[in-house]
């Protein structure tokens, strides 16, 4: 899909898109128009975009989740680690997921959503660019968002996350603002991370 295609399809969102766009000279303003940085409304009633709940309702979903993330912290315990040394590969990897395990306080789970309908993948679409919408409204650093997908095949969602996703954030040259992966633990995930910051430096503690 081109820049062209996907900001075509995705009219609507304009107003998003121009807001969260670096500046008027990334290519997606070419084709957004307008001006860069806009201003937009965003609470539980604007639309497209919209504030949603921080965690999700009905116990199967809530399961769901429980269930999602005692993979996550199992993955992360079978990590093999060597005293926690900064140089070594594993050590590091233990470091950075703990951390980013840590940074995800927003959780939703689209029970039912799969990649065969297309209902269902603007139900997710909608999802993904609310919370960035947010990250990007109140401009919190270190803030995550895991959207759980117990439903849709992985690859599938691997193209989604490239082809609606980067791609675009790409386009509005804010990729470097966030991290976005597609990941899973007994069921397929993205996870949503904005503006991250680097290690602290332990050995820098109370200087």
């Amino acid at each position: 899909m081109t820049s062209a295609e996907f900001f075509d399809a995705n009219e609507a969102w304009h107003p998003l898109f121009r807001s969260i766009a670096a500046s008027s000279s990334v290519s997606a303003m070419e084709i957004l128009k307008g001006t860069h940085g806009e201003e937009i409304q965003f609470d539980e009633n604007t639309y497209p975009w919209k504030q949603l709940p921080h965690k999700p309702e009905g116990e199967e979903n809530l399961a769901s989740l429980v269930t999602f993330l005692d993979a996550m912290q199992k993955a992360l315990t079978d990590i093999p680690i060597e005293g926690y040394k900064l140089e070594d590969a594993h050590d590091i990897h233990f470091i950075e997921e703990g951390r980013r395990m840590l940074l995800v306080e927003r959780f939703h789970v689209l029970s039912g959503v799969d990649d065969k309908t297309t209902d269902a993948n603007d139900q997710l679409f909608q999802t993904c660019w609310s919370e960035i919408a947010r990250c990007h409204y109140f401009d919190f650093d270190n803030i995550g968002s895991l959207i759980l997908l117990p439903d849709y095949d992985m690859e599938a969602l691997k193209r989604f996350t490239e082809e609606n996703i980067l791609r675009p954030l790409d386009w509005l040259g804010v990729l470097d603002q966030f991290e976005v992966v597609s990941l899973q633990r007994n069921f397929p995930a993205i996870r949503i991370i904005y503006k991250i910051g680097d290690v602290p430096d332990l050995d820098k503690r109370g200087q």
